[in-house]
């Protein structure tokens, strides 16, 4: 789990009134404290938020907790590929995950996600994810919506690892429609 910061949060709150709590705290905040605030075109916050997107794109984005069973089709083509990789290079250690075969800790990450996951039946905190016209971007909670995924069984486990079923599942996730601005 990220770490709260204070460091932005006041300008944060202030900037994203309407946003959910654990969005402001547990995503947002921490990636301030990385990239600086407020996003601004071009920036590091492209790898967060997305390409040419900036303060004022956040602030149009309406958020909806809602409960979802999540399958891949549901999911942006984009963000389904990220997932792949990541899986790919975690869980395989392929190199041709490129970074995802290096990333420090990765696979420990998504380890403890999915102990996590068979533990408590939900997520930490709900993941972000935006709807538009291709599927389910996600924006926020690459390593918990993997750890679903596998645990769902749409990842291919190696031969004789144990593979905990989650066949039925509905769990909570943070929606936001792509302003109508953007789409």
């Amino acid at each position: 789990m990220n770490p709260t910061s204070q460091r932005h949060l006041d300008a944060i709150v202030s900037d994203l009134p309407d946003w959910p709590d654990d969005l402001r705290t547990l995503w947002i905040s921490p990636e301030a404290d990385i990239k600086g605030w407020p996003p601004v075109e071009g920036s590091d916050w492209r790898y967060a938020i997305g390409p040419q997107r900036t303060l004022g794109y956040l602030q149009r984005m309406n958020w909806v907790r809602m409960p979802l069973r999540l399958v891949p089709d549901m999911i942006a083509p984009s963000s389904l590929q990220l997932l792949v990789d990541m899986f790919r290079g975690y869980y395989y250690g392929d190199p041709g995950a490129g970074y995802f075969a290096k990333f420090d800790g990765g696979r420990e990450r998504f380890d403890g996600l999915v102990q996590f996951l068979c533990r408590e039946s939900r997520f930490p905190w709900p993941p972000a994810l935006e709807r538009a016209a291709d599927g389910l971007h996600i924006l926020d909670g690459h390593h918990r919506v993997l750890a679903l995924l596998y645990l769902s069984g749409f990842l291919k486990a190696r031969e004789g690892d144990l593979l905990p079923t989650y066949d039925d599942y509905q769990l909570d996730f943070w929606i936001s429609e792509r302003p109508s601005s953007e789409r």
